[in-house]
């Protein structure tokens, strides 16, 4: 392939980098400098720099500034993929109710939270809870609360929202899109998620670093 060619080829690329969001960008890149090869990595930084249109739009999944809660509404704080392979597995959005942003306090149990999920990924959901999750959530919840969750993975399918939300005064709820699937529940169940983005072994370093950065 010619560099003129090769030229071409990313300009197309980079016209494509600007019409998706930003988490979108990096696997097209990846493709097509595998095509095109040493040319198109020399452009990376040019579709890096494009930012998304929208800061809570991510991978064509919009997060709402803020969502309504007993105790109020609580504004979005952090949002991330979690790509698994290369392929977006979901997005997640964290919505508190005020700053600072940072993992010891909103874990606390007088702390109203909310965690937004919305399933990206597109092919063929396993059957039970990922195993990085599985072995966490077992040392720590009830074995009813923890079936609940694990019957709730089994019925998800891509374009699904799952919503945890903590208030002090009412405990965690849980919704799969709009029915409620767990109500009530104590702190412990939040927190067990929490600890999943948040804590100090996280699934990911980098979604954690994005949840807690203060923006979307």
């Amino acid at each position: 392939m010619g560099r003129r060619s090769a030229i071409g080829q990313m300009g197309r690329l980079v016209q494509m980098c600007t019409s998706v969001t930003l988490p979108n960008c990096p696997a097209r890149i990846w493709y097509a400098a595998l095509r095109i090869g040493l040319y198109a990595v020399n452009w990376l930084p040019i579709c890096v720099a494009v930012p998304a249109s929208r800061a809570a739009d991510l991978a064509g999944t919009y997060f709402p500034d803020t969502m309504e809660t007993p105790a109020g509404p609580l504004v979005l704080s952090g949002c991330g993929l979690r790509e698994v392979l290369w392929q977006d597995a979901y997005a997640i959005g964290l919505y508190l109710a005020g700053s600072p942003v940072e993992p010891d306090r909103i874990r606390r149990p007088d702390q109203a939270k909310l965690i937004r999920i919305e399933v990206l990924f597109d092919g063929d959901i396993p059957e039970d809870l990922p195993s990085e999750w599985r072995t966490h959530l077992d040392e720590i919840l009830r074995r009813d609360v923890l079936k609940t969750f694990r019957d709730l993975y089994r019925e998800l399918k891509t374009g699904d929202r799952v919503t945890l939300a903590y208030t002090p005064a009412h405990g965690t709820s849980v919704r799969l899109n709009d029915e409620s699937e767990i109500k009530s529940a104590g702190h412990e169940v939040m927190d067990a998620f929490l600890e999943l983005w948040l804590g100090p072994k996280p699934v990911s370093k980098n979604l954690r670093r994005l949840l807690l950065s203060g923006k979307c």
